[in-house]
Formats: C-alpha cells, sequence, structure tokens
C-alpha cells in the first residue's frame, strides 16, 4: 500500500508541477485524492521530503475545497395515493429547494385528478404546497433529479458554539419543543456523551448511543410520541432516533433541527428523517439509523421536530387516508471521475 501510494503521489506532483488545473482531469490524482482523504483530514503534511512534495505543500490548504464539491446526481421520485372522504384542505411539503448542499436541475409535480396549487415559504424556508383535496381519490407523483454532495462534512474538533456567538437564526434552534422536551434530558445527555469534548465530538457521541442502544423497529411509535417516549420505549424510527438527537444536544446547549428528505441506498426505501447540529459555526449532520457519515442525501424540508417538517397536513372535518406511497432513489450519471463515487454502507 505504502509503494501505490508513494507511487501515486509521485503522479500528482508531476501533474501539479505541468499545470495547475489539469489537476481534475488526472486520474491518478483523484486516485490519490481517494485514497489519501482521510489522512488529509487528520494532519497528514504534505511538506515532508523534498522538490515537488514541497510545492504540493501550497496545495494541500485548498483540499478541504475539493472535498466538498463532489457532488453526485440523484433521481428521487415520490408517488402519493390518498383518499377524500369530502374535500379537503391539505399542505404539502414534497419540493426541495436549491441550497448551499443541493441544486434542483428539473422536476415535476403532477396531481390526479388535477387541482389549483398555491406554494409559499414557510418560517423555515420550506417549499410548501397548498391545496384541496376534492371528495374521492387523487394521487400526487413528485419527481427531481438534483446535484448534491456525495459526502457529508465532519469535523471532529468542532468545537462548540458559544451562545454568545450564535447567529440569530440559530437561536431558536436551543428551545425544547412538542416531541424534544430538552428540558427533561440533560441528566441522560450528561450520561451520554461522557467526557467527549464540547462540540462535534458531543453530538457524534450522542448518534452513536442512539445508533448503539436504541432498536429500529416499526410499530412502536405513534404519531403522540416524543423523545422521552422514545427512550423508555428503547426502540422507535428514523423520526424518533432525530428527536432523542435534537433534545439531548439541546439539553447541552448545542442547537439542533429536524431534518426530512430522501437517502440514496436507504433499505427499505422510503422517505428519510435525520438531524443536524450546529457547532463550529455551521450546521452538521447526523443520523442515528447509519453505522457511518453518509452523503446522498435530498433534503425536503428543516424544522424543530417532526410538527413542523410533515410530508403531508391535512385540515379536513375528516382526515385523509393514505391509500399508498412509493419511493424511489437513484443514482443517475455521476459528475465525479470514474470510480470516484462513494459504497454505500448499507442502511437499517
Amino acid at each position: 500500500m505504502f509503494a501505490l501510494f508513494f507511487i501515486a503521489k509521485k503522479s500528482i506532483q508531476s501533474c501539479a508541477n505541468a499545470c495547475f488545473h489539469r489537476f481534475f482531469n488526472c486520474q491518478p490524482c483523484w486516485w490519490w485524492l481517494k485514497q489519501s482523504a482521510p489522512a488529509l483530514q487528520t494532519g497528514f503534511s504534505l511538506q515532508a521530503g523534498q522538490g515537488g512534495q514541497a510545492k504540493l505543500a501550497l496545495f494541500a490548504p485548498f483540499l478541504p475545497f475539493f472535498f466538498t464539491f463532489f457532488p453526485m446526481k440523484l433521481k428521487a421520485a415520490c408517488s402519493i395515493s390518498m383518499t377524500a372522504a369530502s374535500d379537503c384542505p391539505m399542505v404539502a411539503m414534497l419540493r426541495p429547494r436549491s441550497g448551499q448542499t443541493q441544486w434542483v436541475i428539473s422536476e415535476r409535480y403532477d396531481l390526479h385528478p388535477w387541482a389549483p396549487v398555491d406554494e409559499f415559504a414557510d418560517g423555515y424556508g420550506n417549499l410548501c404546497q397548498r391545496l384541496v383535496v376534492p371528495q374521492g381519490q387523487m394521487q400526487i407523483n413528485v419527481e427531481v433529479v438534483m446535484e448534491v454532495e456525495d459526502h457529508i462534512a465532519v469535523a471532529h474538533d468542532a468545537p462548540k458554539t458559544p451562545i454568545t456567538e450564535l447567529p440569530a437564526d440559530v437561536l431558536h434552534y436551543l428551545l425544547q419543543s412538542r416531541y424534544c422536551p430538552s428540558d427533561m434530558m440533560q441528566d441522560q445527555a450528561l450520561t451520554v456523551v461522557g467526557r467527549a469534548a464540547p462540540g462535534y465530538a458531543q453530538v457524534e457521541q450522542i448518534r452513536a448511543w442512539i445508533h448503539d442502544n436504541l432498536e429500529y423497529r416499526y410499530g412502536v411509535s405513534t404519531p403522540s410520541t416524543d423523545a422521552l417516549d422514545t427512550l423508555a420505549h428503547g426502540a422507535g424510527v428514523c423520526r424518533d432516533f432525530a428527536h432523542v438527537g435534537i433534545g439531548l444536544c439541546r439539553s447541552l446547549q448545542i442547537p439542533a433541527r429536524m431534518v426530512v428528505g430522501y437517502l440514496h441506498g436507504l433499505k427499505p426505501m422510503d422517505l428519510h428523517a435525520w438531524f443536524e447540529a450546529f457547532v463550529g459555526g455551521r450546521w452538521y449532520t447526523f443520523d442515528a439509523t447509519q453505522d457511518a457519515p453518509r452523503g446522498g442525501r435530498i433534503v425536503l424540508a428543516y424544522g424543530h421536530d417532526a410538527a413542523d417538517v410533515a410530508f403531508i397536513s391535512d385540515y379536513g372535518l375528516q382526515p385523509l387516508q393514505l391509500d399508498d406511497m412509493q419511493v424511489e432513489v437513484t443514482a443517475t450519471d455521476s459528475i465525479l471521475p470514474p470510480d470516484f463515487a462513494q459504497d454505500d454502507p448499507g442502511g437499517d
């Protein structure tokens, strides 16, 4: 392995000496980046050695930038069939928006039968579709092609952000909420994090503890189940895992929020939920249902908890009946070089 690493490093030196912009078209360079990414992000120095290696030291500070912009292209489709006993007002959150970590390339939103739709952005910036489902059956078909990150950022040394330095639009994510009674979770949080350094390390400890100590099981939770209920049951689904993570983080004065959307490679495929925590001056993704950090995510909505991010909210005298829901997420032609795509660790 050392010999291969040395050869690959020599290849990248030659490319850098020849022409910087050709770096992205050089397969040995890509191979070297892929193999050495963990080392580069844990303090590996390119300054050791002579000659071309010293020149690469000038390039090293820009490597984190490259790892941030390795997008993959995903196609997500969701088909929902429902029945209304009478005309029923409804709000859906089924359209993703472009942002810092994802970009909408194309999309399709069909209603059968057709009904007028009014779209607005809620207080979190989520796209909400407002309509009245006519009496009888209706089907909503959504299809979107997105560019997303093929990985999620990891920063084990990211410190806890002091409350005095939190952006104004982040402060409210410190507050307890309907499904995340963080004011009653501090003792549990302190036990879970142990001696982990305040910040990212604490949140990762929380994520790992949930993954290792709570069972992923359907049928345990109900629409009213909160984080304390999930801890008492010792089991739940992705929504419940996210609530526990959010509540534990907030009890340590770490802002945390609920995220819902699609995850490429999830088994069985479904709409998914996870959480984000604000440490080191930015938001980081944490998913307690997964064994390891995993990219390939399309975000549909953010909120304090599940009450803010429901895919379908109906307001009729009689509730809508969900007849069927089909979700599919596939990788299309990637903009990554060949063989650079992330391997899926598999879902729970």
